[in-house]
């Protein structure tokens, strides 16, 4: 009997949050629990529920503002959440696959740029405890695979751009899962941490064009693992 692939908790949180807006048990405006409650209720780790949470925020079906109540968006409609999940249902095909990551890589690098740009001093402070916990996790590769994809979610957010974030957000959710393997291997997990201090570094230099290279180059060494195994992890 073949084993069922193993759903990641941040991919449950995801669509358990998504099924409840659709089906009208959450409305327009309504308030999250809190995260402790939520974790209780749901049986998963506090790295995993913010995970989900992330990717709800970033495209646009949750606000959560620090040190607020985190409520489903006002703007949040059925028709809104399958324009944002269309593009993850089409069964892709390698060169799409590949053209998918290619846009990813593209898109990372402007956003590196911009975040190099405008990051604010709260940004950096988020950039900085990431690594700290990453270097603190790097024994643990289910840990240090959901700080790796929170870095690249901070970067998104400190570029300052709503839409390009939302963007960022849907290509993260196709590509997340394979991008956390590599963070199983041990050697693969320092040169990730490595390759973000170095990214973080030239964002907290405001070297905009450094930043943007660094960022793109990070990505381009996972693409041939990504489109040759991509059907492994659907």
């Amino acid at each position: 009997m073949t084993e069922e692939p193993r759903v990641p908790a941040s991919e449950v949180i995801f669509h358990y949050f998504v099924d409840k807006i659709k089906s009208g048990e959450l409305h327009p405006g309504d308030p999250l629990p809190s995260e402790r409650t939520l974790q209780k209720q749901l049986g998963v780790s506090r790295f995993s529920l913010r995970e989900g949470l992330a990717r709800l925020n970033a495209i646009g079906a949750i606000d959560t503002q620090h040190g607020k109540t985190t409520r489903v968006s006002q703007q949040v409609s059925l028709d809104s959440l399958k324009n944002v999940f269309l593009p993850l249902q089409a069964k892709l095909d390698p060169q799409v696959r590949s053209d998918l990551f290619e846009a990813r890589v593209v898109l990372e690098g402007e956003l590196a740029c911009l975040a190099a740009e405008r990051r604010t001093a709260e940004d950096l402070k988020n950039l900085r405890e990431n690594l700290k916990q990453a270097e603190d996790s790097i024994d643990d590769g289910e840990i240090f695979g959901s700080l790796d994809l929170e870095f690249h979610k901070l970067i998104a957010e400190a570029a300052g751009n709503r839409f390009l974030n939302q963007m960022h957000a849907v290509l993260r959710d196709q590509l997340g899962p394979v991008m956390k393997r590599h963070t199983q291997a041990a050697e693969q997990r320092l040169v990730i941490l490595q390759n973000h201090e170095d990214l973080f570094q030239a964002i907290e230099e405001r070297k905009l064009e450094e930043a943007k290279q660094m960022s793109r180059d990070h990505l381009s060494i996972f693409k041939s693992h990504y489109v040759q195994n991509h059907d492994q992890d659907h």
